[in-house]
């Protein structure tokens, strides 16, 4: 008992370094009026920042971000954010991009002070603006990831682009069995089908764009958006409007400070 007592102590005060990536903490005493892009998200990163520091005030956290840093109100701040991860090296493990496009998620839900649609204008901006296809993959999937916030039809639009896609997305490995591929439009396939019915409340007919010849099913799927894009933009609007409609939540990833 008192090994694993010692052990469990020892793994609660291992080190957890701020990934290179993040930058560093503000200052304690720094204007929030002065924050940068990454000053906030280094805020929403950091464990164990002094107790009187700025972004404490009050004990409004984001809220006081929100309420006082005024690149809150500047939609291209979005850009500026994302690009924090884009911007990393290529051998950044995918534990730590996944970890801190969390946090940016996280940040542009709770402390931009900007409209959906500027959030979503910003998020496609920035997927239009890769070349590279990690980082095209890496913006569509963040931009995609708030289609729930925001049930704009142009998001789910991401998705369907995809069903053309036949790249292998996912590889399942298990000993003594083959090799498992999924495609990119197989995903595709899944999650819109996933919005349509189950966050979009769309009765709807699976059979055509579930068939053994992958292709046929996300072509039919696509034919069918492109014919019922009217009823999807209503039914977003719809699932938008109600008061009690399933947001998904986020609680910070934090590491030490630096």
């Amino acid at each position: 008992m008192i090994l694993l007592v010692t052990l469990a102590a020892t793994a609660l005060a291992e080190s957890r370094p701020l990934p290179a990536i993040i930058p560093t903490q503000p200052a304690p005493d720094k204007t929030i009026a002065a924050y940068t892009v990454g000053d906030v998200l280094a805020c929403n990163s950091v464990s164990d920042l002094p107790a009187k520091h700025n972004y404490y005030a009050d004990r409004r956290y984001n809220v006081g971000l929100k309420a006082n840093w005024p690149g809150a109100k500047i939609a291209t701040n979005i850009d500026a954010l994302c690009e924090i991860v884009l911007d990393a090296p290529e051998d950044t493990p995918k534990e730590i991009i996944r970890d801190v496009t969390n946090n940016l998620h996280l940040v542009i839900r709770e402390v931009m002070d900007v409209s959906d649609n500027e959030k979503v204008d910003a998020l496609l901006r920035i997927v239009a603006a890769q070349t590279d296809p990690k980082k095209k993959k890496w913006a569509v999937d963040f931009a995609t990831g708030f289609f729930i916030d925001v049930l704009d039809p142009r998001l789910l639009n991401l998705q369907k682009e995809r069903l053309d896609d036949a790249s292998i997305a996912k590889r399942m490995v298990a000993e003594g069995i083959p090799d498992i591929e999924i495609t990119a439009r197989s995903l595709a396939n899944q999650k819109i089908l996933e919005w349509l019915q189950e966050d979009l409340a769309i009765t709807l007919d699976v059979a055509p764009f579930d068939v053994p010849n992958e292709a046929d099913g996300c072509a039919a799927l696509k034919v069918w958006l492109g014919a019922n894009a009217a009823l999807v933009a209503t039914k977003c609007a719809e699932a938008k409007a109600k008061p009690n409609r399933r947001i998904p939540t986020y609680s910070k990833l934090t590491w030490d400070a630096r």
